[in-house]
């Protein structure tokens, strides 16, 4: 391979790097307002929404390690709606925080189960998004302001 190619692909492979960080860093406020930030190891959760075992109960966790568990966990999240849904890292910003809070809450294999909210976010009809998600088991799970929050972005998006 030739050094050029070489330096292309750093170059490229540091600023995909840096546009995940960023995006990481504009993500934690908005998770970090509906899940909290707890040091505390309690009922199956710790840090920013992260779930733990029955072994990690009552342990603290520093704010360097609340930052790495929540680094590790935007990481996996962001592999897993990047993987189902067609064309993410196009799709408006609002969109994204919605998926990428959707799949925080149920994880990988769950927001597999949410087809028909997939397929209405890739067809960016995104009022139709809304109902699904309004439809789903997940809402009954999350606090109401924090379903009309989801639902007032994706329907605020066609207007």
């Amino acid at each position: 391979m030739s050094t050029r190619f070489l330096i292309a692909l750093l170059c490229i492979t540091l600023s995909t790097a840096f546009a995940a960080a960023q995006t990481a860093d504009q993500f934690e406020p908005f998770i970090t307002h509906w899940e909290g930030r707890k040091h505390w190891a309690t009922h199956g959760s710790a840090g920013i929404g992260h779930n733990t075992t029955r072994d990690a109960f009552h342990l603290y966790y520093t704010d360097p390690e609340i930052e790495q568990i929540y680094r590790t966990d935007y990481a996996t999240a962001i592999v897993a709606v990047r993987s189902e849904i067609r064309d993410f890292d196009s799709l408006p910003d609002d969109a994204k925080l919605v998926c990428l809070s959707v799949e925080w809450g149920v994880g990988w294999t769950g927001f597999r189960e949410f087809r028909v909210f997939r397929r209405c976010i890739s067809a960016h009809q995104y009022k139709m998004a809304a109902a699904a998600l309004m439809d789903s088991r997940w809402a009954s799970q999350v606090s109401p302001k924090r379903l009309e929050d989801h639902v007032n972005r994706l329907c605020d998006l066609e207007k």
